[in-house]
């Protein structure tokens, strides 16, 4: 019975919640819904393909299909850990095990950069989305919604609401999440039907021919498609509450990338298409979907896309509540951090001083870029850059991991090799695309913050080595749980000694 149980993906019969989460609780739809929910595929749909188009132009669609495929390379070594191992350590605890504790803990600060620097990104799309709403359906009184109060009410709102629910429940975040994105991705379907059905064929001709599109720009586009998939992974995050999880969270992971690289790639031909002669192009629109839906003679959508984005970003914020807090949880458990982030709470289940210490650090750096001056989209434009990196960060990691880890368990092959090296190769466009052509500043500064934030969290790991805190220890013996759980222990305990025996020793 135990072979068969392990056979169908799920952990031994006797085994129970190990960490105090609600333990096995989440479908495959509601899991597939976290990473889906982390990509945020409307906002990025009314932001970024705009912006993708803009160096892109007519290989837009194409940098979404490449960017589809390159992801799924990562996703392949990602996988290579998910079908035998979960947990709420996510990206943090692979790494670990293939890598060592000190490359697994430099993913976990990585990891910690990506959710929340995506979050606070969202917070000031979200603010920006409303405070525009909120200024054309009350013009009379612009002045008051272009005040500071407003903004920082509005910004708080967009991370007390999704607090409140990743620390209530995560059953219920993930059917929220999972009813945002369905109503939101929805109407957007309607204004692409209505584009598709409007316009004839020929305004779809340049695009297929690919016209003016030269391989510098269409590189540099490639950039920002790679960055409208990222959070992809955070189903990996869910490793304790999902049912099945070596089935679900796999399945999760390379679903949300075919889905949503489909409609990225259907989007990218609508909106190009449906700007086709405008006297505004596309890049340069505020909100396209208004000009869309005006296009199509479906003006009443526009107000609804509106709203749609703003509860597609809402989601994208509570999703990168729910990963990043589990990073933090499973690196507060290895005392990374003070002991009291790494519990649960008793009756709700859910790691809830994670989720408010992850909320407090991204509301208090929100509120301090807005007080600093910094305008929504300054808020988005940098914060996006800067999770951007933690993403590149831990997807090349994990690539180089999962050869490492099969090897030492007997299994590598010249297929996980090849694909290992491509997705490195892969990732390795977007962060050359990051220093050339140069960006203006404040975004050419980015790289070196992000690389200072990293070192002090190398910092502080060193530091805590030397007073004999036991990190490497309790990394290695919450890696081994983990394998004896899944009935892996032998493959897992001895990847736990083997990639963290140098590090006890030095």
């Amino acid at each position: 019975m135990a072979a068969n149980a392990l056979a169908a993906g799920v952990p031994r019969a006797d085994a129970v919640g190990a960490y105090g989460l609600r333990f096995r609780c989440l479908s495959p739809l509601e899991v597939l819904a976290q990473s889906i929910a982390n990509i945020a595929p409307t906002a990025c749909a009314a932001a970024f393909i705009p912006a993708a188009f803009g160096l892109a132009h007519n290989g837009t669609w194409l940098a979404f299909v490449v960017a589809t495929i390159g992801l799924i390379l990562v996703a392949f070594n990602i996988t290579q850990f998910s079908r035998s191992s979960a947990s709420p350590g996510s990206l943090y605890s692979y790494i670990s095990m293939g890598l060592g504790p000190t490359l697994g803990v430099i993913s976990g600060w990585g990891l910690l950069a990506a959710y929340l620097g995506t979050a606070i990104a969202l917070t000031g799309a979200v603010s920006k989305i409303s405070l525009d709403a909120l200024q054309q359906t009350f013009p009379s009184h612009l002045q008051f919604w272009q005040s500071n109060l407003v903004l920082y009410g509005v910004a708080t709102f967009a991370v007390v609401l999704p607090w409140f629910v990743a620390f209530r429940d995560i059953r219920l975040s993930a059917k929220v999440m999972l009813g945002m994105e369905l109503a939101s991705v929805a109407l957007i379907v309607v204004l692409a039907a209505g584009i598709f059905w409007k316009f004839g064929f020929h305004v779809y001709h340049d695009q297929f021919h690919l016209k003016d599109v030269t391989p510098g720009s269409f590189c540099t586009g490639l950039v920002i498609a790679i960055f409208c998939f990222v959070g992809f992974e955070s189903a990996t995050a869910l490793g304790e509450e999902a049912k099945n999880p070596l089935r679900t969270i796999p399945r999760a992971v390379v679903l949300s990338l075919l889905i949503v690289g489909f409609f990225y790639t259907m989007m990218s031909f609508a909106e190009v298409g449906g700007f086709t002669g405008y006297e505004t192009p596309l890049d340069q629109s505020d909100f396209p979907f208004t000009v869309l839906s005006q296009r199509i003679g479906m003006r009443p959508l526009a107000p609804l896309l509106g709203i749609g984005a703003l509860i597609s970003g809402l989601g994208c914020i509570l999703a990168c509540l729910n990963a990043g807090s589990r990073v933090m949880f499973a690196m507060g458990r290895h005392g990374i951090f003070y002991g009291s982030v790494g519990g649960a709470h008793k009756k709700n289940e859910t790691p809830h001083v994670a989720v408010t210490l992850a909320s407090v650090v991204l509301l208090a750096i929100t509120l301090v870029m807005f007080r600093c001056k910094f305008t929504a989209k300054n808020v988005l434009d940098l914060a996006s850059t800067f999770a951007t990196f933690g993403f590149l960060l831990v997807y090349i990691l994990i690539s180089l991991a999962a050869p490492v880890y099969l090897k030492r368990r007997g299994r590598l092959g010249a297929k996980t090799i090849i694909v290992s090296v491509l997705g490195v190769l892969f990732m390795m466009i977007p962060v050359v695309g990051s220093f050339y052509p140069l960006p203006d500043a404040p975004l050419r500064y980015i790289p070196y913050i992000f690389a200072l934030y990293i070192l002090v969290g190398v910092g502080w790991m060193i530091y805590q080595k030397a007073n004999s805190s036991g990190i490497v220890e309790k990394i290695s013996r919450d890696l081994e749980g983990i394998g004896s759980r899944f009935g892996e222990a032998k493959g897992i305990v001895a990847e736990a000694q083997g990639a963290a025996n140098d590090e006890a020793h030095t």
